[in-house]
């Protein structure tokens, strides 16, 4: 990646790679992390007409957490973050709803790797095809 789109700066993560130790060995090799701490730097739907769940915060002690949670909270941290929306979220969304991959069929790490290299290459033609035919009308 570093040959084709040059170093990596920044790490933008959901909740699920919240780790305080982890955010530390990131930015001693040069990178930022953007890394969502709780459910408000979540994007929260427009339009829910749920009733509101009775969610009580997570009383956070660690200050390395604090720091990540009000770094997301600044106007730069919300900008920085909302690409993740543009980015990664989309490919997932494909990957799931029109390739119908919803899980790995095989176990073992070396299956599973050869499994999403499947995936990954299955979504890269269905996009190439896509931007071929759109460039074919253009």
């Amino acid at each position: 990646m570093q040959n084709n789109v040059g170093a990596v700066q920044r790490v933008l993560a959901d909740g699920g790679y919240v780790n305080a130790d982890g955010f530390e060995g990131v930015q001693q090799r040069g990178v930022e992390p953007f890394v969502a701490i709780s459910d408000e730097e979540q994007n929260v739907r427009q339009y829910d007409y749920r009733p509101p769940r009775e969610v009580r915060a997570k009383k956070l002690k660690d200050q390395r957490l604090i720091a990540m949670r009000e770094k997301l909270r600044s106007e730069e941290g919300r900008r920085i973050y909302a690409k993740r929306a543009r980015t990664v979220e989309p490919v997932f969304g494909i990957i799931k709803a029109a390739l119908g991959f919803r899980q790995f069929l095989l176990r073992g790490l070396p299956k599973v790797r050869v499994e999403w290299d499947l995936v990954c290459l299955a979504y890269n033609m269905k996009r190439l095809h896509s931007l071929e035919m759109a460039r074919a009308t253009a």
